[in-house]
């Protein structure tokens, strides 16, 4: 299973709106209210419910052990439905569904904070320096869960992905023609995907 996460208002439904044109369904639904969206509800649920029971960047010990039980399970179930899911909040409980066993893959979307920042202002609350400080670590768990176990982590940056020209639109397209799909159908899907709606970018 593909995981599309990362610190949040980063490009995360963007990139799952690209795997959606593809006919690679991610779930859920898009929120107009908080412009972002297509997250599965299992996926979406289990990382909330982790982070509300304490368990936000666990360590590798701690990790391996919650994966043993319920939370595998249902990791698993998962795992069992969709092949791509997408959610900011998995980053900071990612190394449990690592050690679920069923992370093939994980693409982060970077965006500059100040941009993520105002993004998150403008669509769900204000902004504070704990703000920053906790999506760097989100951010840092990601890069730091991958590394340590060898799972590979694709990442581009946002909004720059958009621009045709540029290297991360092509790592992006590489990235949906690995679902048995043409380079030119791999195009069209991200370039269906720049609606003002998936893909504002906030001033």
């Amino acid at each position: 299973m593909i995981i599309i996460t990362g610190t949040g208002r980063n490009g995360t439904s963007f990139v799952a709106e690209c795997f959606r044109n593809i006919g690679v369904d991610t779930g859920g639904e898009w929120w107009d209210k908080s412009n972002d969206g297509w997250e599965d509800r299992l996926f979406y649920s289990i990382n909330i419910e982790m982070q509300k029971a304490g368990i936000s960047f666990p360590g590798c010990k701690e990790a391996e052990e919650l994966a043993k039980g319920v939370w595998g399970g249902r990791m698993k179930g998962v795992a069992a439905t969709r092949q791509v899911v997408k959610n900011p909040d998995a980053a900071t409980v990612l190394e449990v569904w690592i050690h679920a066993g069923v992370v093939d893959r994980v693409i982060m979307p970077t965006r500059p904070m100040d941009q993520v920042l105002r993004s998150l202002e403008v669509w769900e609350k204000p902004t504070s320096q704990h703000d920053k400080t906790r999506l760097l670590a989100s951010e840092g768990m990601v890069y730091e869960s991958c590394m340590t176990h060898g799972i590979p982590l694709v990442s581009f940056r946002f909004p720059d992905v958009v621009q045709r020209q540029g290297r991360d639109f092509w790592t992006l397209v590489s990235e949906l023609t690995k679902f048995d799909i043409s380079v030119e159908e791999a195009v069209n899907a991200v370039v269906k995907a720049q609606r003002p709606e998936s893909q504002k970018v906030e001033v």
